[in-house]
């Protein structure tokens, strides 16, 4: 049985609905960051990460900040990952 999933679009236009069981299987993982991010850091996390690579499950605006729920793609996953050792190597922990 495969679960679907209305998702908040990642330009914010209207929902879509994705076969979540299709993109796990595709080695798409969850995200629940464990923070808020300022309207910068939202910004610098989804621009990192690509637009085509990641779906928006569930998002929280308040005044300064935002929070949110994703799915992402093995292709943004590595940009993670390559954005982090980029920094890491210089020293700016960014």
């Amino acid at each position: 049985m495969s679960q679907k999933v209305v998702l908040i679009a990642s330009d914010f236009g209207q929902p879509d609905e994705v076969d979540v069981n299709a993109l796990l299987a595709d080695g798409w993982v969850y995200c629940d960051p464990p923070t808020r991010f300022s309207f910068e850091m939202w910004n610098l996390w989804c621009s990192t990460i690509g637009a085509e690579n990641y779906r928006l499950l569930a998002m929280t605006e308040g005044h300064d900040y935002k929070r949110g729920q994703f799915l992402i793609s093995p292709a943004g996953t590595a940009r993670l990952r390559e954005y982090a050792a980029s920094h890491k190597a210089n020293g700016d922990g960014q």
